[in-house]
């Protein structure tokens, strides 16, 4: 037969294992959104670069001296 004190310390391990989850998840969302701030900061840098390429482009530096 299974006991109060049997069904108390499984309920006990149960809430125990459920707060263990709770941070585990907490933890993996908190590194999922740095992982998601670092991939549009490195985004932003090449986007940026992209863009300082194409001002010193020669056809960039052409236009330019023909529009003066």
């Amino acid at each position: 037969m299974i006991t109060r004190e049997i069904l108390e310390t499984q309920l006990g391990q149960y809430r125990e294992g459920q707060a263990q989850a709770i941070n585990a998840f907490e933890k993996a969302k908190a590194e999922v959104s740095a992982f998601n701030g670092a991939i549009e900061a490195v985004n932003n840098m090449l986007r940026i670069l992209g863009e300082l390429e194409n001002a010193k482009s020669p056809e960039s530096s052409e236009a330019e001296v023909e529009q003066k």
